[in-house]
């Protein structure tokens, strides 16, 4: 890390622009911080001593990306109150309640057929937490976008955005997980 901020600090030295120093280096070190570091959870959780982590990983897929699909589902037949519009102005309660509805539904779909070993309450509360979770890092993730006047945070996938635009909702969800896994052992 050391390495890393002198690195930044010297590049920044010899860059023709004289300002934006300090938006620069953190906003690198914050990059880093909230796409590498919490990123990292997913190597973690599929190591998890005494745990199935890639059933794990497969989960929160499932929980994450089933609740974001029914979410896009309700929000678009039936979404007409819009969560917080100045950050995300296409979100609505009613989707929202679809994602924590499909966040639950896929938590008792892993709870029946994923080799997590997880009993069903917990497995319906884990689906409800991550779900919710996930919507945050979204909305985070939109957030972020809207500072920095894009629409999509890249162009790597058609129609879908930047890979942040993919694995936003999964970025926050990967510690909780972790965590869940840490404290249920």
């Amino acid at each position: 890390m050391a390495v890393l901020v002198t690195g930044l600090f010297v590049l920044q030295a010899f860059s023709r622009e004289s300002g934006g120093a300090l938006t620069n280096i953190a906003g690198v070190l914050s990059g880093l911080i909230y796409v590498g570091w919490l990123w990292s959870f997913i190597y973690k959780v599929v190591y998890f001593p005494g745990r199935n982590g890639r059933a794990f990983v497969f989960a929160l897929f499932l929980i994450v990306k089933g609740g974001d699909m029914l979410a896009y589902v309700v929000g678009s037949f039936f979404g007409r109150h819009k969560l917080i519009p100045r950050i995300s102005p296409g979100k609505t309660w009613e989707g929202a309640i679809g994602n924590l509805a499909g966040g639950m539904i896929a938590g008792l779909i892993v709870w029946r057929w994923f080799p997590c070993g997880i009993p069903a309450a917990s497995a319906l509360a884990l689906g409800a937490v991550l779900s919710v979770i996930g919507q945050i890092g979204d909305l985070a993730e939109s957030m972020l976008k809207r500072d920095a006047a894009l629409k999509d945070s890249g162009g790597f996938i058609p129609g879908i955005g930047g890979v942040l635009d993919v694995i936003d909702s999964l970025l926050l969800t990967l510690p909780i997980l972790y965590l869940y896994l840490y404290f249920t052992r």
